[in-house]
């Protein structure tokens, strides 16, 4: 196949995505949604009515319903009035406006959304809509498929000149002004009057990313953003960094970039014996991909389904454009190419096809916010709406002494009347090794494209062996910290097996050099493992290690004492909630359409110590995704290891999985591995297994609803499983 091939049934495709930004139906729709909002228990609606612009009869009354049908069982519907309607002429279109209210009836989960309406006395009319509301506990979110016409932003925000912008770029530089002026002069508070401001990136000296504003030493301070949005356009950079805080509030404040640290297109064409893809750029998101051009590093492409029934939903794997000289190349008339890895060839198989809406986004941008040793600090009503990695990056914060992370109805989510695919090009929440006390309550997390919340820490190899009491250890790449320091007890473990070596005390240590060591490494081709600064360690008592045995901080774990609760994750990828830590609770939370929970380390990317005493309970899990090609992958609740090899050694202890419901999923609902202490009781299983896979050699078998493999202490009562 290639593109030659596919040229003449590719031309009308191409013509339709380049003129209209994504492929139009035949027909007008009767009624398209001109804005919305969802709040609280209310859904805001303004509809367009296409069939009666220019002919409005005067002073013409309009009634409405609401349809909503589950998009998970479509016979569970419920019509809604339109209160407070109004129809009137908007220019040239006529208009539509009122609200629904959601009532009891209505459950969790995503519902499909049909407005049935009249215009004076004629007859009802009846027309789909293009947006999905979701609800969860006691608030309701929207999203938007692909006939939303706003494109990357609502039409309010399209409306602005360069004028108005150029405003916003002056009253940014005076806000951060103030800012250092009230910090300066001892203020515990700082509230910014309610608006858009566009921040200028200062000169940057020393390395790492620069960041627009960065915050030291605060202790007790307020940030109140009143509302306000804090605009972003330089994909490089982070956004506000705090180092070495103390209690510090952040609250409602809202992020987002212009132009978008990522774009958006639909596949016309893939060579798959040059490795190419083609596509179009959808409309608006044009300055957004000039920013690609030149080789920064990794770009990934991320392709999703396009049904209004399934919002968009993200497609099963990833897949990574080159990193060459010119990653995307535009070829004029609204087309571009980009070469193409995919984690499974063919490009089908892993889940990209002609026709697919697809995003790119690239892997060397900063993150909304950052913290670094920060203690006790607090984020309320704090809205990512674009991040050019990580939404958030919290390294360290509480680690030694102090409190961790504190965050409430934070949300990392897709612009609502907007066309855009992605929320954050990595993360949403990224955090490694955070001290006692995390919490993460009524937060959303939408359109992440790697783990939603990640909370973890990385941990080393050992390289060689200079005696049975001296070995060189590395981390996996210079851009990881090494966070293991002289004193720490260690564990060591074999990388493949996670076979215990020994623990000991590390009595000194100090920076290794050896000339060609980091080459020779990077050559063992393992997981990018490109190590360049060693150290030399000196253990308490003599151990017999190999290289590329793991070492873990086993009494600094990645979190203790930690919850998350009562939050909502959408259509992410990778995992939803991947969680090394102790005595941690994952309560009430939902996941649709989106990655699994996974406890415990990573052999594959060197993250994590082992899980103690987790409870996950009363979570609700339905259509989780994952790979085929590694079932595990596809597992809902997941606990153990992360390892290539099953492995005998039960390393996890106390993991309690209990009332939580599962629906719809391809292999087990729930798999633990390599645990001492398992309890999973009072769990509702519904359409599991609904694929088969192979046992593999040594590995485990998830051809049932619960799997436990590799445990000891096992108490398994009281689970339902429905067809």
């Amino acid at each position: 196949m290639n593109f030659r091939s596919l040229a003449p049934a590719l031309a009308l495709i191409a013509v339709c995505v380049v003129h209209a930004g994504a492929a139009e139906p035949a027909e007008k729709p009767a009624v398209d949604v001109h804005s919305f909002d969802a709040d609280g228990q209310t859904v805001l609606w303004d509809f367009t009515l296409h069939a009666h612009a220019g002919n409005l009869p005067p002073e013409a009354a309009g009634t409405g319903l609401v349809e909503f049908a589950d998009a998970a069982n479509a016979e569970n519907r419920i019509a809604v009035a339109l209160a407070e309607a109004k129809l009137a002429p908007d220019g040239a279109r006529a208009s539509l406006t009122g609200r629904t209210t959601i009532d009891n009836k209505f459950g969790e989960g995503c519902y499909v959304t049909t407005l049935r309406y009249r215009v004076g006395e004629g007859a009802e009319e009846r027309a789909r809509l293009g947006v999905l509301v979701v609800k969860h506990r006691r608030q309701f979110i929207s999203f938007i498929p692909h006939n939303k016409k706003s494109g990357a932003y609502p039409p309010e925000i399209l409306a602005w000149t360069e004028e108005v912008k150029q405003a916003q770029r002056g009253a940014g530089t005076k806000l951060m002004k103030d800012m250092n002026d009230a910090v300066k002069a001892g203020a515990k508070e700082f509230v910014i009057p309610k608006g858009h401001y566009r921040l200028t990136l200062p000169p940057h000296k020393g390395g790492g990313k620069p960041a627009y504003f960065t915050w030291e030493n605060l202790d007790g301070f307020t940030l109140d953003g009143q509302g306000s949005t804090v605009w972003l356009d330089t994909i490089g950079a982070n956004g506000i960094r705090f180092a070495t805080c103390k209690n510090t509030t952040i609250r409602n404040l809202t992020f987002d970039y212009d132009p978008l640290p990522f774009s958006q297109g639909r596949v016309v064409a893939i060579d798959e014996e040059k490795k190419r893809l083609r596509f179009a750029c959808e409309e608006g998101f044009e300055d957004a991909l000039k920013q690609f051009f030149e080789d920064k590093g990794l770009l990934r492409i991320h392709a999703f389904h396009d049904e209004i029934e399934k919002g968009r939903l993200l497609k099963k794997e990833w897949i990574a454009g080159h990193t060459g000289s010119t990653p995307i190349v535009p070829l004029g008339d609204g087309l571009y190419e980009t070469g193409l890895v995919v984690r499974y060839w063919p490009p089908k198989k892993s889940g990209l096809e002609v026709g697919d809406a697809v995003a790119f986004c690239p892997r060397w941008g900063g993150a909304a916010l950052v913290m670094f040793a920060c203690d006790g600090m607090r984020f309320e009503n704090v809205t990512i709406y674009a991040s050019g990695l990580d939404g958030v990056v919290d390294s360290y914060s509480g680690s030694v002494g102090g409190k961790g992370s504190l965050y409430s109805a934070v949300q990392l989510r897709r612009r609502p009347n907007t066309r855009r695919l992605v929320c954050a090009n990595s993360s949403g929440i990224f955090m490694m090794q955070m001290g006692p006390g995390l919490s993460i309550t009524d937060s959303i997390f939408e359109g992440t494209m790697d783990d939603s919340v990640a909370v973890q820490t990385f941990n080393p190899l050992v390289v060689k062996s200079l005696s049975e009491t001296e070995h060189v250890i590395a981390n996996r790449h210079a851009s990881v910290p090494m966070f293991i320091k002289a004193g720490a007890t260690v564990g060591i473990y074999d990388l493949e097996t996670l076979a215990p070596r020994g623990s000991a005390k590390i009595e000194t240590m100090e920076p290794y050099t050896e000339e060609g060591l980091a080459e020779k490494e990077a050559a063992r081709n393992r997981f990018s493992w490109q190590p360049s600064k060693f150290y030399k360690v000196k253990l308490s008592k003599p151990l017999a290690l190999e290289p590329m045995d793991m070492v873990l901080w086993e009494e600094r774990p990645a979190a203790v004492d930690f919850k998350i609760e009562n939050c909502f994750f959408y259509t992410g990828w990778a995992r939803s909630l991947y969680v090394t830590g102790e005595r941690g609770v994952i309560r009430e939370n939902t996941f649709e359409a989106t990655g699994r929970i996974n406890i415990g380390p990573s052999t594959a990317w060197l993250i994590g110590t082992f899980a103690k005493d987790i409870v996950i309970e009363k979570n609700r899990l339905t259509d989780i995704r994952g790979d085929d090609v590694v079932p595990l992958d596809a597992v809902p609740i997941r606990a153990g290891y992360d390892s290539a090899t099953k492995s005998p050694h039960a390393l996890n202890s106390k993991i309690t999985i209990r009332d939580n419901t599962i629906e719809r999923c391809a292999y087990s609902g729930i798999a633990v591995e390599g645990t001492d202490g398992v309890t999973i009781t009072g769990n509702i299983l519904k359409r599991t297994n609904l694929n088969r896979c192979e046992v593999p050699k040594n590995g485990v078998d998830l051809n049932k609803p619960i799997t436990v493999s590799a445990c000891r202490n096992v108490i398994e009562k009281n689970n339902t499983a429905h067809e």
